[in-house]
């Protein structure tokens, strides 16, 4: 999945064979009242980040109250939640962000080469200097 897609699955419940295994299991234990029952839904989720393994299991439990002549489940449910972990993900640079770098670099060296030499040509010995003012 690519970042911001959703993930849907729909089932179906089929509430007479639960009512069934759960009247079978009240039977066993001898449980008179009415039981809630919960539709536990796990998920387990893999997968990379950055090159980093991420795993995990999420459990979701809908509670259902089953009577012999209805069934009722909660219109909202109380495990909605909005957990977010924070990964940094690196993205490298592309060459039109740091085209404008480079260039800055290769003209600073330019002029830094172009300026030594310059500097080197102005320096006058005071040696000569000296000769130069005796002449005149």
């Amino acid at each position: 999945m690519k970042n911001a897609d959703v993930f849907t699955s729909n089932f179906t419940l089929d509430i007479p064979k639960i009512q069934e295994q759960t009247k079978k299991i009240e039977d066993q234990l001898n449980y008179t009242s009415n039981p809630t029952i919960e539709i536990v839904t796990v998920i387990n989720y893999e997968g990379k980040i950055n090159g980093k393994d991420v795993t995990g299991t999420q459990n979701f439990a809908i509670p259902a109250n089953i009577s012999s002549t209805y069934y009722q489940m909660p219109e909202e449910l109380g495990f909605v939640k909005d957990t977010y972990k924070n990964i940094r993900v690196q993205k490298d640079p592309s060459p039109s962000t740091i085209k404008f770098p480079i260039f800055l670099f290769l003209l600073n060296t330019v002029l830094i080469g172009a300026l030594i030499p310059i500097r080197k040509m102005k320096k006058i010995d005071p040696e000569y200097i000296k000769k130069t003012g005796k002449r005149k």
